[in-house]
């Protein structure tokens, strides 16, 4: 199968099914930190994950990009406490309005990502 309608009952474990199968197929390529983040941070199709500096934000998020593009998932809806981490996401960078929330949050990266 290479398309499942959104909104049926068993929409959400399908969603999970890919992503978790999608990290497991592509382990051996990216870190272990990648590949976990997406077995064990995505709610359905939305990745909440928090790291401790701007520097491993920006690694994570292209590494997630990455990995899941693997699968033919693309990542939207970024979400950031850093203009650094915001403007280092292409997608993010070719829109009109990028969301941030770095004038309002504590240090830290926080990132929620929807496929």
């Amino acid at each position: 199968m290479m398309v499942h309608l959104f909104g049926a009952t068993s929409s959400p474990s399908c969603a999970n099914f890919g992503l978790t199968r999608t990290a497991e197929d592509n382990q051996q390529e990216f870190s272990k930190e990648a590949v976990n983040s997406v077995k064990d941070n995505f709610y359905v199709d939305d990745c909440l994950n928090s790291v401790s500096s701007q520097n491993k934000a920006i690694v994570l998020v292209d590494e997630l990009r990455q990995l899941l593009s693997k699968g033919g998932f693309r990542l939207t809806k970024w979400i950031s406490n850093s203009r650094k981490v915001i403007d280092s996401i292409p997608t993010i960078r070719e829109r009109s309005s990028p969301r941030s929330t770095a004038n309002r949050a504590s240090p830290g990266s926080e990132m929620g990502g929807g496929v």
